[in-house]
């Protein structure tokens, strides 16, 4: 049972999780996460090609599948430390809806793995990108959310 300031009223959460394990206080701080699993369904639909899937055979769709996911962790792994080099919150949303400029020459670069002085400027172009047009609108406000609360936080300038 918890309050739930929006309603005004209490609201309960049922689990089958192991009471022993799970104080109640976790499982309302996981249930707060939950949001964050429909925003990676989103943009696995949104921005990694998954709204439809022209075909039924399952070992294309489980390709399709493990690549789109494979697309996103790659954007959220550039997205976290472009915020951890700049010093800033990082919206994963902007990097998605942005990567259509920057991760083909990303993933080139990466695939090509040379030391070349010009692929080091391109990649430094597109975390100075990121870092500018990729930050979240209202970092203050996000760090009071469940998502930074729980360990998630990226390091920012204070």
């Amino acid at each position: 049972q918890f309050w739930d300031r929006k309603t005004k009223n209490k609201a309960y959460l049922i689990t089958n999780l192991p009471v022993e394990q799970f104080s109640a206080q976790k499982v309302l701080e996981l249930y707060s996460l939950r949001w964050q699993v429909e925003l990676f369904f989103k943009e696995l639909k949104s921005y990694c090609s998954m709204k439809k899937v022209n075909t039924t055979d399952p070992n294309i769709v489980k390709s399709l599948l493990w690549g789109s996911i494979l697309s996103l962790l790659i954007k959220r792994f550039v997205a976290f430390h472009v915020g951890l080099m700049f010093g800033v919150m990082i919206s994963t949303h902007k990097v998605a809806r942005t990567a259509l400029y920057w991760l083909p020459d990303f993933m080139h670069i990466i695939f090509n793995g040379t030391d070349d002085e010009n692929e080091i400027k391109i990649i430094e172009k597109i975390f100075k990108f990121l870092s500018k047009w990729a930050a979240r609108a209202h970092p203050k406000r996000d760090s009071n959310t469940a998502l930074f609360q729980l360990g998630m936080k990226l390091y920012t300038k204070q």
